[in-house]
């Protein structure tokens, strides 16, 4: 189960690129981060735990459809359940906004990611071959179906 954590329904840019920094070997850096708040479609929640700022969720949610930008957790967060709960509560809502279906982009040798979205009911529809550079690598586009 979850620890308990304290919903930030609105971090900032900054908070969430510092964040992204202590997750990230190739981080986002804050102005990444407000031009694409600056979109309304788009938002962002974060987790903090005992005060700390633990993990996040990017997101857009229009025309029918979600889409999960980033999902982070800072590593001596990890393994604690925060992102099953931000994908859980992230799915729920966005079904009530409207969404039939949730999609994410993951490197296809994140492995320990790809088990939490397998786990979380996504399947993989689609490979983008080198997506990602630094290192180079393909990407692996999941989708799961939501319920409103």
């Amino acid at each position: 189960m979850p620890p308990a954590c304290e919903w930030v329904l609105a971090p900032g840019p900054a908070a969430l690129a510092a964040l992204d920094a202590r997750a990230f070997a190739t981080p986002w850096p804050a102005p990444d981060f407000a031009r694409l708040l600056a979109n309304p479609a788009v938002g962002a929640w974060m987790l903090r735990r005992n005060g700390d700022e633990a993990a996040y969720l990017c997101f857009q949610v229009s025309g029918g459809e979600a889409e999960i930008y980033r999902i982070a957790v800072a590593p001596e967060h990890r393994r604690a359940g925060l992102a099953r709960k931000l994908l859980e509560h992230f799915a729920g809502w966005a079904a009530g906004q409207g969404a039939g279906r949730v999609f994410l982009e993951v490197r296809r040798g994140n492995h320990a990611a790809i088990e939490l979205y397998r786990a979380a009911g996504f399947d993989t529809m689609a490979r983008r071959v080198d997506y990602y550079t630094a290192p180079r690598e393909d990407a692996l586009v999941m989708q799961r179906g939501l319920k409103g």
